[in-house]
């Protein structure tokens, strides 16, 4: 027969104050005697329990105690650092999801009014970024390309800009390009410019991207992904470009 819930003992929710109220030092003491591996079990009590200091005659230094402190430490750094690796890794699966919509989206053009559109109007939102400008060099003879959105330039003019290593990162405090980024120049704390190599019919080319947060780039900052979307613009302009040219 099933006992009455009126008669049934209630359960009673200890809380460590309550159980500090409760417990005795003989009773903990029971309590870890029965059972020796309660610590082993439950390790993160010793990040929190001050260890005994041993002293064995005059003048003599513990490094028992000064193991466990050092010990203690490294055991916070760890944890700190998972952490830090915790929200990188996140912070990358987020990253190549924006790149893989943002390769999809270029993909899908049909025409090269939209592809430009979409790359440097569309990815701003995509990526979380400010600006993307997306330029080309000899600007005598493809002036025109301004009417679809991409910036002409002067001849040698990317090189001068980015070198001969194809991406330049910069930070905190840019001098970013009017050239590049027109009257949002002085608004650019951070920017990434990836050179594009010719590709005929194209010529040499440049992705540039800006953003207000001067963290979001950084000094020593992969920048294969950013090749990569590089690469990807390259390759949806040429055959547009061998339609036109």
């Amino acid at each position: 027969m099933a006992r009455s819930s009126k008669n049934a003992p209630k359960r009673v929710k200890v809380t460590r104050k309550r159980a500090a109220s409760v417990l005795t030092d003989e009773a903990v003491k029971a309590y870890l005697a029965d059972h020796p591996d309660f610590l082993v079990e439950n390790e993160e009590l010793l990040q929190v329990l001050t260890p005994p200091t041993y002293h064995s005659g005059r003048h003599v230094v513990d490094f028992q105690r000064y193991s466990i402190e050092r010990l203690r430490h490294y055991l916070t750094e760890l944890d700190a650092y998972q952490g830090r690796l915790i929200a990188a890794t996140r912070s990358n699966i987020s990253n190549q999801q924006q790149i893989h919509d943002a390769v999809l989206a270029a993909m899908d053009a049909e025409s090269l009014p939209e592809l430009v559109h979409t790359v440097t109007q569309d990815w701003v939102d995509m990526l979380g970024v400010d600006a993307i400008v997306l330029a080309l060099e000899d600007k005598a003879s493809l002036s025109w390309v301004s009417n679809v959105g991409i910036l002409p330039l002067e001849a040698c003019w990317i090189e001068d800009m980015v070198g001969l290593e194809g991406a330049v990162i910069r930070r905190g405090r840019v001098a970013a390009s009017p050239r590049i980024f027109g009257p949002a120049a002085p608004l650019i704390q951070a920017e990434a410019m990836v050179r594009m190599a010719p590709a005929k019919p194209l010529p040499q080319g440049l992705l540039a991207f800006g953003t207000r947060e001067s963290d979001s780039f950084y000094p020593g900052q992969g920048t294969e992904l950013l090749r990569f979307l590089a690469s990807v613009v390259q390759k949806c302009l040429k055959p547009w470009f061998e339609k036109t040219v």
